[in-house]
Formats: structure tokens, sequence, C-alpha cells
């Protein structure tokens, strides 16, 4: 082959192109290979390890297959500021948690009985002590008949153990802040809101991107209204201040990041 057909497949349009195609296809393969990131966990008494997530066990064990080549199983509690915790969605100690929620609720209040299930929101965010002690602060939106009331609460959660699925159980204090839409006999004089308290458990499914919540409870709800009554379709009118005490069960789906 004389030099001058080679410089033509080295140098001319075609042979670009076929250099082109080669470092397209084979360089970049070696430079990811050369530069993966690998997962990296600090854990108590031992330090930083680096290497790759095999599994979370129901045990609540992170196993990690270390750079080494050897296996490594430590307690979840003792594993921190990684982001494989955070993508599993796994609450470990020291770390924060924060979950937006939608659901119905179902039940009654004393003088106001509505048929109908109500739309609420919520959001919470909260802090790992332990995996069985994580206290927060949240702040929702809720209907009730013609009431709207935005909770603003202290929160406390727990896992009850570890796994993919794990059970849980909450509990809500607080204050709802209330506030009235237009009835049938006209606006509301005054409402004010009042203390809540919601309680309940759950199942929280955990995945490598997200986690979801499903959960039920009982809430307590008062809220105090102030309405005058006008005088017409042969009624007296008059004055009415009711003190409701708003008991419901609810279902909600959340979801954590």
């Amino acid at each position: 082959m004389s030099n001058h057909t080679i410089k033509n497949i080295i140098f001319n349009r075609k042979g670009w192109l076929l250099w082109s195609c080669l470092f397209y296809f084979f360089v970049p393969g070696h430079l990811a290979a050369q530069t993966q990131v690998k997962d990296k966990a600090r854990i108590e008494k031992i330090g930083v390890v680096r290497g790759k997530v095999l599994e979370y066990n129901a045990a609540g064990d992170f196993v990690f297959l270390r750079t080494t080549g050897d296996t490594l199983v430590v307690d979840a509690d003792r594993v921190m500021n990684t982001k494989i915790i955070h993508s599993l969605k796994m609450p470990t100690k020291g770390m924060f948690w924060h979950s937006a929620e939608f659901g119905l609720d179902f039940g009654k209040a004393n003088q106001w009985n509505p048929a109908s299930p109500y739309l609420y929101l919520e959001t919470n965010h909260a802090y790992v002590v332990n995996r069985f002690l994580q206290p927060g602060i949240g702040v929702g939106y809720q209907q009730a008949g013609d009431f709207r009331i935005m909770p603003v609460f202290l929160s406390l959660t727990g896992d009850l153990y570890r796994s993919r699925v794990t059970p849980f159980y909450f509990s809500n204090v607080g204050y709802g802040i209330g506030w009235a839409r237009s009835n049938d006999w006209g606006n509301y004089d005054k409402v004010r809101g009042g203390f809540l308290w919601h309680i309940g458990g759950g199942l929280k499914i955990a995945g490598r991107n997200n986690a979801v919540y499903l959960k039920s409870g009982y809430k307590i709800q008062n809220i105090y209204s102030e309405a005058s009554i006008p005088n017409w379709w042969g009624t007296t009118g008059g004055f009415e201040n009711i003190a409701r005490t708003i008991r419901r069960v609810y279902f909600g789906v959340s979801m954590a990041f």
C-alpha cells in the first residue's frame, strides 16, 4: 500500500469520519469507566466507606460491596451523610426528611353532619433522632363544610421496624387556623380555629428514587363560628354561635423527598 493511499485513509474526509466514530464509541466508554462515581458513606467508628450498596434488609442493615472486593454489613443507624440513604428514603439518625401528602377524611361534628368526604393537603418536615423518634413540624389545608382550616402542628413519627415496607406510627398536635366561605344564610360574622390532634399509622414503601407513605388515622379539630341569621322564609332570624368539635377518620398518601 503506497504512502499516498495511507495518507488518504488517515487524513481525507472519510478517514476523519472513521477516526471520529472510533473516538465516539471507545474513548467515552473508557472515560466513563475511569470516572464512574462509587457509593460513599461515613460510618460511625469506621470512617468513610467506598463501594456499592447491595441491599437494605429487614434487619435494618446496609450491605456494602467495598472497592477492595470484600463485603461490609453495618447497622443503618451507624451510616451517616450518604446520598444512598437519602435515595432509599430510609430515615437514618441525623438526617431530615420531608413529605407532601393529600387525602380524604370522613366523619361528622356535633350540630353538623356532612355525609361526603373532604379533601386535605399536608406537608411535614422531620428530623431523625433515631428510627423510633422523628419529631417535626407541619402545615396543611383542610376543607370541612363551609369552613376552611389551615392546621399548623408539631409532629412525632417513628418506624416500628425497618424493611422495604415499614410500618410506622404518627401523632400531630397543634392549632388549626379557621375561616369560612359564604353559606346559604349569608356571611359568618366570626370564625376562629382551635386545638387539633391527629393520631394513626400506616406503611412506608421505600424505593431508590422515592418513597410512598400510605396512612390512616383519627383527627380532632375544634372550630368556633358566629353568624347572624336573616329574617326570611318565615324564620325569626337571630344570632348563633357554635363551638364545633370535628371528628374525622382520614386516609392519605404521601410522597417523601
